[in-house]
């Protein structure tokens, strides 16, 4: 933004002015709304009771889907491959049409019986596969009992909850604070309270319509390896909780900044990654600097045929740490 309004002639507050007045006036109004915002969200939470609480572990153990796909690359597997998009249908598919835990895990586990063309279950939350009967015509591509791949197919199959969500939490994050940028540890802190603010208004957005009818947008994901899928068309996104942060800041921050300034003063602060680390002078880091390139590039007094073909003396130690060269 800087550049093009540099290219334009434009005057721009300059950075220094920036974090000024951010400390002063907005990452006060942010911390205190987040603030506010939590003390509201755990009143309603202790008013329900029991919570449900959920986290995403894809970066320590991959999910199902990427488990299955590793399974279908095995020779005693192949079928397996034919079967991962309606058991990746399956997972959602039991996720949003249970009311209670109980359905849910019968429905789950159903899938082990439906893979090897049975449809009917003990368990008496779903006694019976909800699709259609249909005599299929094609044995060859059902799971036999006994086998490597049915075996590992149960193996693999859990009852984990989804975290999609979640995971699109985290490229709310990116938004707002990009990875390519550092931030101080305050300036950091609040942009992530702006990413939950903006997430926690939008979570529950709906699919859009047109005309009565539900939008969908095909997508070529690179999971999907060049096969479309249709995806839900989600309402425009809100942003009331801007509103209310420039409401904030004009009625109540601008005119008495000192007591928020105060409350977000008493956060602590965790020292800088490097102040575990010795600090080096300036002068002894830029030395060796030009030391060791004096020394690459061969400088006027170094004799360049002899620079490759010396042999170092093993046995006597050099000054600093280096090796006498043999004449």
């Amino acid at each position: 933004m800087e550049k093009i309004c540099k290219a334009m002639n434009l005057q721009v507050h300059q950075y220094n002015a920036f974090r000024r007045h951010s400390r002063s006036f907005l990452e006060p109004a942010i911390y205190h709304k987040w603030k506010k915002d939590q003390e509201t969200f755990f009143e309603e939470l202790k008013r329900k009771g029991k919570v449900a609480v959920g986290g995403d572990m894809r970066a320590d153990s991959p999910g199902l889907s990427k488990k299955l796909e590793k399974l279908s690359k095995e020779k005693e597997c192949q079928l397996i491959k034919k079967w991962l998009p309606a058991l990746k249908n399956h997972i959602y598919w039991v996720a949003s049409s249970s009311k209670t835990g109980p359905e849910k895990v019968a429905k789950w586990t159903s899938l082990i019986n439906h893979i090897q063309n049975v449809h009917t279950h003990d368990d008496p939350e779903f006694p019976k596969c909800a699709h259609p009967d249909r005599v299929s015509k094609d044995p060859s591509k059902w799971f036999q009992p006994g086998t490597v791949a049915l075996y590992k197919v149960g193996c693999e199959t859990s009852s984990d909850y989804q975290t999609s969500s979640l995971e699109a939490f985290h490229s709310v994050i990116i938004r707002f604070a990009p990875k390519s940028v550092v931030y101080p540890f305050v300036g950091m802190m609040c942009r992530l309270y702006l990413a939950g603010m903006h997430f926690n208004e939008n979570v529950k957005r709906q699919q859009a319509t047109s005309k009565g009818q539900a939008l969908f947008k095909v997508a070529y994901p690179k999971y999907k390896k060049g096969k479309p899928m249709a995806k839900p068309v989600k309402t425009k996104p809100t942003y009331e909780y801007v509103s209310e942060l420039m409401r904030l800041v004009f009625t109540e921050v601008f005119p008495e900044p000192g007591r928020f300034v105060e409350q977000l003063s008493a956060v602590p602060v965790p020292e800088d990654l490097s102040a575990q680390f010795e600090k080096v002078p300036k002068e002894v880091v830029v030395s060796a600097h030009v030391s060791r390139f004096s020394r690459a590039a061969g400088g006027p007094d170094h004799d360049a045929g002899t620079q490759h073909t010396a042999r170092p003396d093993q046995e006597t130690p050099g000054v600093s740490g280096e090796q006498h060269m043999q004449e």
